[in-house]
């Protein structure tokens, strides 16, 4: 589920312009529990997504088209989750549709998971989503940048020695 929302997150920034790279910082946060995750997010073409989570606590996540890494340095841990088939971001951004209500929001619904996503000034702003646990989540984007120059070895991970690798 994770990685179907780190891909989606990506497609549908890009939905209704030209974007190869995305930057921002996120908060995110449930709607029934008390805890939130700050951090800053990273996407380039081709399907290449950093998350670096910075509060409460240091863990960072890549994706890529066929895997997904997460490391988590206090615990010493990197978990590897292979990917089983590629994502069409084309296919996932055909499925965003407009709220007939509200221009600035989009609804998309991917494996069985309804996204709703909010727009200002053309740029996204919020996203909200159920996850496989029933959870409300919230990602609420700031300071986004469109379009900038990020280097792909941003997207490199590098196994530091005498850490624990689980594969998935």
């Amino acid at each position: 589920m994770i990685k179907i929302f780190f891909l989606f997150v990506f497609a549908i920034l890009t939905y209704g312009f030209e974007i190869n790279s995305i930057q921002a910082e996120f908060v995110q946060s449930s709607k029934t529990q008390p805890v939130f995750y700050k951090g800053v997010f990273f996407a380039s073409i081709p399907n290449l997504a950093k998350w670096e989570y910075i509060y409460p606590l240091k863990k960072t996540v890549y994706v890529s088209q066929n895997q997904i890494v997460s490391y988590e340095p206090l615990l010493s841990q990197v978990v590897i989750n292979k990917t089983q088939h590629s994502f069409d971001f084309i296919l996932i951004l055909k499925n965003a549709k407009q709220d007939p209500d509200n221009p600035s929001m989009y609804h998309s619904m991917i494996n069985g998971v309804e996204y709703a996503l909010w727009f200002e000034d053309n740029l996204p702003k919020k996203i909200e989503y159920q996850d496989q646990l029933g959870e409300s989540i919230v990602i609420e984007l700031e300071n986004v940048k469109i379009n900038c120059n990020i280097d792909k070895k941003e997207f490199e991970f590098v196994i530091p020695s005498g850490i624990d690798v689980i594969e998935q």
